[in-house]
């Protein structure tokens, strides 16, 4: 089964002109900055929203070609939101037999069925609750249980996890991870986590202003980001400029944080020798682990070396991430004990420095 989006569409002044597709048996993650287009594409996908030109068709049925649109009760299509926007008055077993109802089930049908989806994610002891009763995970896993049961052909999550509380998130994130492994649908799930988008999908979309900048599997974002929000997503150093070749230092010139304006401050970061033409425009990645700080400048020719200012130090993943401005803006990642050793503080003076062959370069 495929889903082939080409949403075009124009509403209050934001223009989304978003192409892609999606398979069965591969999770999909939609990501991007905070009014990148996301919640529009997944309108559309829902048929909440119509869309100008362009088609959505899943598994060879056009669902909106800008002329003759499905409405959404017609579209085999399953939702999760964000804030879950369970029937309030309604018990769980009730919201999770809703669809089935809708679709001509008798009620001894729907509440069958729905039995089953009470049983497979542990609400049995919930049925007779409203959701006012419910814990938010226990809430979440009813929307899933609702989206489920009437076997869509596309299933959309939208930030599933966004409202849970820390202690609840891990269990939703596993559950969801065997619900999709289990799913023979489309499943596109929306986010602006790292951790769940890594866990989660087999296929990264990102979107940026309304349109897809890049697509590919979580591997392929974390070797080449394309953009200065997917570099930043995926926790990687990315810088834009030129190559330039000498006899021997070949150096990318001109360098500067992707998605800065040409005036901004840049340098120059020597890299191993390239495949790569001469003034060919390149990104340069960086992974924050291969930087190396000290108070001393390195010896070694075969380093880049950069006298930086510490701007802020913040823990994640069990490590620390060291933002660093100066002639070029970096992040370092470090252990605690490094930290002690340096003695990093905020406003510390400190070299970084990192070797060519761990820059990877390739074409912009």
């Amino acid at each position: 089964m495929t889903l082939r989006a080409d949403i075009q569409l124009t509403r209050d002044g934001f223009v989304c002109n978003a192409r892609f597709s999606a398979e069965s048996g591969e999770p999909c993650t939609l990501i991007g900055p905070n009014g990148s287009g996301k919640s529009t594409v997944a309108a559309a996908l829902a048929g909440i929203l119509r869309i100008d030109t362009g088609s959505i068709e899943l598994n060879k049925t056009s669902l909106d070609n800008g002329r003759r649109v499905l409405c959404p009760q017609r579209r085999n299509v399953g939702v999760v939101f964000q804030d879950r926007l369970l029937f309030p008055t309604m018990t769980v077993r009730d919201n999770i037999a809703f669809g089935l109802r809708a679709r001509g089930q008798s009620k001894n049908e729907a509440n069958r069925s729905a039995g089953k989806w009470l049983d497979r994610l542990d609400l049995t002891q919930h049925a007779d609750k409203r959701p006012s009763q419910l814990s938010g995970g226990q809430a979440q896993r009813a929307a899933l249980a609702r989206a489920l049961a009437i076997d869509p052909d596309l299933l959309i999550l939208d930030e599933p996890l966004a409202e849970l509380d820390p202690e609840s998130k891990p269990g939703i994130r596993r559950l969801i991870a065997d619900l999709l492994n289990e799913f023979t649908g489309v499943s596109i799930l929306i986010t602006h986590d790292p951790l769940e988008a890594r866990s989660l999908a087999q296929r990264i979309v990102v979107i940026e202003d309304g349109a897809i900048v890049q697509t590919g599997s979580p591997d392929d974002l974390q070797r080449t980001p394309r953009s200065a929000f997917a570099a930043a997503f995926v926790g990687i150093n990315l810088f834009a400029g030129v190559i330039t070749l000498t006899a021997d230092k070949p150096s990318v010139t001109g360098a500067r944080r992707a998605g800065q304006s040409d005036d901004a401050p840049s340098t120059t970061i020597r890299i191993a020798s390239p495949d790569l033409p001469d003034r060919a425009e390149v990104f340069a990645a960086l992974h924050p682990r291969a930087i190396i700080l000290s108070h001393d400048k390195p010896a070694s020719s075969a380093r880049n070396a950069h006298h930086c200012t510490v701007e802020s130090i913040d823990p994640i993943d069990g490590a620390l991430r060291v933002t660093l401005t100066g002639p070029i803006e970096l992040t370092a990642e470090i252990t605690d004990e490094a930290r002690t050793d340096l003695h990093l503080t905020a406003g510390s003076p400190i070299w970084a420095s990192f070797k060519a062959t761990e820059v990877r370069v390739y074409r912009r």
